[in-house]
């Protein structure tokens, strides 16, 4: 085999990057500020099928295929009731009262993947990386990759310099959006990284609240989206509001629907996105018996259509009313072009939109009659008002959401997890 002849190695762990970037696209543009000299890059896509669809200049892809057949995928199965942390994690569901079948079953899952595919990933590393090398384990997510990288870590640092870190967003952190309010190995996963990077200060007092995470351990990177100019949109005699999402149930898509009857001023909703509501959401739409509305449902876009549409046309508000956020990346996107928010108060979201000042926050379970309220506040705000709440969106987001700067603030701290940089 192939032996790499640096002594300081970063291995990404992500999902399906470079074999499918959708849901992991600021991993693809953080990875363009990691260029480091004089360290070996690795990325591991634990998913990863099919062929390659973005290159990666200096990075070597871990191309290990995870297919194999039901007979070894028993015999995985039945190994995982031999390890410890089966039912250490079962003693952790009996004391939160949090048992179930589904929970049984989402737990062995997880444990025979991760188990099975850190020791592949470890078989590769001692045969491709010098021994005595010092390696950064690099987990995007809090999730299946941050527990691979916790036991290779475990199982190689008596041949390795090893540090493990990782990044959580929403759904790899708030176990209370979790289908059965449980994620597996959250103790194991946490008790084995150096650092943990959350994406808002939300996210961190989550982890010490809930983890007893000390507070040196979790340091606030936020992601962000990149500069693509200002278009602070003229207020005219119609509110022209959009929304950007996948169409699903935790979007609460319907509660726009509601409010939307109710209005008595003239307003136009765009909608950018597709998923499973899709059809149930354009009958709520097309059944709105109120002549004060129209509405475009324009279904998914590439990043660079969402880009181009908030260029070439006037909108006024960004709307989301999410059950559940970490920091919408479609609500900095719209921050950047200078729109004023209207949000559910979820997640980091209160962080980068503040009442009065760039949007406005609702409650979770917010009243359709204060959509409808904001809404109108808007509609009659004088448009001196109007035009300093677009740029105080403008401005939150050069000071918290510029992905560039956030960017380049973390690969210098990756950069100082090795020692003697």
């Amino acid at each position: 085999m192939e032996i790499i002849m640096g002594r300081k190695s970063l291995i990404y762990l992500n999902m399906f990057y470079p074999y499918n970037s959708q849901g992991e696209t600021f991993l693809a543009s953080e990875i363009e500020y990691c260029k480091f000299e004089n360290i070996d890059k690795f990325i591991f896509p634990i998913w990863a099928r099919g062929k390659i669809k973005a290159e990666l200049p200096g990075y070597k892809v871990i191309n290990i295929q995870t297919k194999y057949n039901k007979m070894k995928k028993l015999l995985n199965v039945l190994f995982t009731f031999f390890s410890p942390l089966l039912y250490q994690e079962i003693k952790v569901l009996r004391k939160s009262h949090r048992i179930s079948f589904h929970n049984l079953k989402t737990l062995i899952s997880f444990l025979t993947d991760g188990i099975y595919l850190s020791k592949i990933l470890a078989k590769y590393i001692k045969g491709n990386i010098k021994a005595n090398s010092e390696i950064v384990f690099y987990s995007y997510w809090l999730h299946l990759d941050a527990f691979i990288a916790a036991f290779v870590g475990r199982l190689l640092k008596n041949k390795y310099t090893i540090k493990t870190i990782s990044r959580c967003h929403r759904f790899d952190l708030y176990e209370y959006a979790a289908a059965g309010g449980y994620i597996p190995a959250r103790k194991y996963i946490l008790n084995g990284l150096n650092y943990v990077y959350p994406i808002s200060n939300d996210a961190k007092q989550y982890l010490i609240e809930n983890y007893n995470l000390s507070f040196e351990k979790s340091i606030v990177s936020r992601l962000g989206t990149f500069d693509n100019g200002v278009n602070i949109s003229p207020k005219r005699n119609v509110l022209k509001i959009i929304s950007c999402s996948w169409m699903r149930k935790v979007k609460r898509l319907d509660l726009i629907c509601k409010a939307l009857e109710l209005v008595d001023f003239d307003i136009e909703w765009t909608h950018i996105g597709s998923g499973e509501e899709e059809s149930r959401i354009y009958r709520l739409i097309s059944s709105i018996n109120n002549p004060h509305v129209t509405f475009k449902l324009v279904g998914s876009l590439s990043n660079e259509e969402v880009i181009s549409t908030y260029k070439d046309n006037d909108y006024n508000v960004f709307i989301n009313v999410s059950a559940s956020e970490g920091v919408p990346v479609s609500i900095m996107e719209a921050m950047s072009f200078g729109k004023i928010i209207i949000a559910t108060d979820t997640g980091g979201t209160k962080e980068i939109v503040k009442n009065y000042e760039n949007g406005y926050l609702l409650e979770v379970n917010f009243k359709i009659d204060s959509l409808v309220g904001v809404l109108k506040e808007i509609y009659e705000m004088d448009e001196i008002i109007y035009k300093k709440m677009c740029k105080n969106s403008r401005v939150i987001w050069e000071e918290m959401c510029n992905a560039e700067k956030n960017y380049i603030i973390f690969s210098k701290m990756l950069w100082n997890l090795f020692d003697n940089c």
